[in-house]
């Protein structure tokens, strides 16, 4: 008896603790309608290449190779796809992983609480560069995002910048 109850109760703290994560629409596969209302997501296009990574703000005008930049405690939707065979998406210091096919755009819907930079890898062995194949995600206040923007538009022709700093 002590053994069922021991376990019935480990079973449903786990229970309450994982309802409180799996509710979140910022972990769980929800549609927009469960997120902020007051706050609709920005758009980052994530494309996986042939061993780095692009990233375009279509909404900004501005793109960055192998650095994302995005605001703090704001939504963000990354859209992932790849140009050429498969990749994986993966920051584990954000809880963020997708595969990345071509053809294919797989969405992760993600809000950032904390400013810092967080490591991405290729979570998917893509050949002989795999190993090359990182990254990083820099976590900003809205107000420095949006002059990194500012300064990637300004910084070159057509509003397209190949790098973050």
């Amino acid at each position: 008896i002590t053994w069922t109850i021991a376990t019935a109760v480990i079973l449903l703290f786990v229970g309450a603790a994982s309802y409180q994560v799996l509710g979140s629409p910022y972990v769980a596969a929800t549609e927009n309608n469960q997120l902020d209302a007051e706050q609709e997501p920005m758009e980052i296009q994530v494309y996986g290449q042939r061993y780095n990574w692009e990233f375009v703000y279509p909404e900004q005008d501005v793109s960055s190779t192998n650095t994302m930049v995005m605001p703090a405690d704001r939504p963000v939707r990354l859209n992932i796809t790849s140009r050429d065979w498969l990749h994986a998406f993966h920051v584990p210091g954000m809880g963020l992983k997708q595969d990345a096919f071509p053809g294919q755009s797989n969405s992760i819907v993600t809000r950032a609480d904390e400013t810092g930079t967080y490591q991405l890898y290729c979570a998917e062995y893509c050949g002989s560069g795999h190993s090359q194949m990182l990254g990083e995600v820099d976590v900003r206040s809205e107000e420095e995002f949006q002059a990194w923007v500012q300064e990637q538009q300004s910084g070159s022709s057509g509003g397209n910048s190949s790098s973050a700093e």
